[in-house]
């Protein structure tokens, strides 16, 4: 196809900018978090992580209609200050549009130093205008796990992240809810990153008796089926997720 593009487009193409459409093309074509950036985007990518001054808006996109979609947003993070929800579309992001834009390049203009904004051009549901907001990046803070008493009867647990250690904490805070006798537990996942399969598995067996957890599978790996263990269970009183 390349040879053909060289030997009869109407101009002579930038086989540099045809390659990196096809590639971006490629790579959006598996799945919507799958993304190519290019060598300096990489390049920009790989400064902006290593850089402890790094901020970022709390942010998870996604691919919908062609463009930049949120997914979700990290409660008390610098997206949800400055008013982005969930199903909001990015029309543009630092000047840039979305439309042939891939989540890993909306991630890169959305992260950089902290305290600095990128201004973002929003698309709310029932508008057909984009609106202008400033998101003013933020370093990651810690997440928590927040405990909320809704009733006399029901503790809410707000979970925003299951990082490793994650599944011990909740445990604890089960046990003590327990011991204060309340019958019911509410669990909401606000905006939640996952970044531990085993610690999402471990968090699971405190409240699930019985039966199969997760499957992953892989082109090149085995499959893996992660089941119930009866005795890990904590939380045997009624629950809702």
């Amino acid at each position: 196809m390349l040879q053909k593009i060289q030997q009869d487009y109407v101009d002579e193409p930038n086989m540099h900018t045809v390659t990196a459409g096809s590639l971006h093309g490629l790579l959006e074509s598996l799945d919507t978090q799958s993304s190519y950036l290019t060598p300096r985007e990489y390049d920009e990518y790989k400064k902006k992580i290593q850089n402890t001054g790094t901020g970022d808006s709390g942010i998870t996109l996604s691919k919908r209609f062609g463009y930049v979609i949120v997914i979700s947003v990290l409660p008390e993070s610098a997206g949800e200050k400055a008013g982005i929800h969930s199903g909001d579309i990015f029309e543009s992001i630092g000047g840039f549009t979305t439309r042939d834009m891939s989540v890993g390049q909306a991630m890169n203009l959305l992260t950089g130093q902290a305290g600095t904004a990128v201004k973002v051009g929003v698309i709310r549901r029932g508008k057909a205008t984009p609106e202008e907001v400033d998101v003013v990046r933020e370093k990651p803070t810690a997440v928590k796990l927040v405990i909320q008493k809704a009733d006399n009867d029901t503790l809410v647990l707000r979970l925003t992240s299951l990082e490793p250690g994650r599944a011990d904490e909740i445990r604890g805070r089960l046990l003590d809810a327990q011991k204060q006798g309340r019958p019911q537990c509410h669990s909401r996942s606000s905006g939640m990153r996952t970044r531990s399969v085993s610690e999402a598995i471990a968090t699971a067996r405190l409240f699930v008796p019985s039966g199969t957890l997760a499957t992953l599978r892989g082109q090149t790996v085995s499959s893996q089926t992660f089941s119930a263990e009866p005795k890990q269970v904590v939380w045997r009183n009624p629950c809702r997720f």
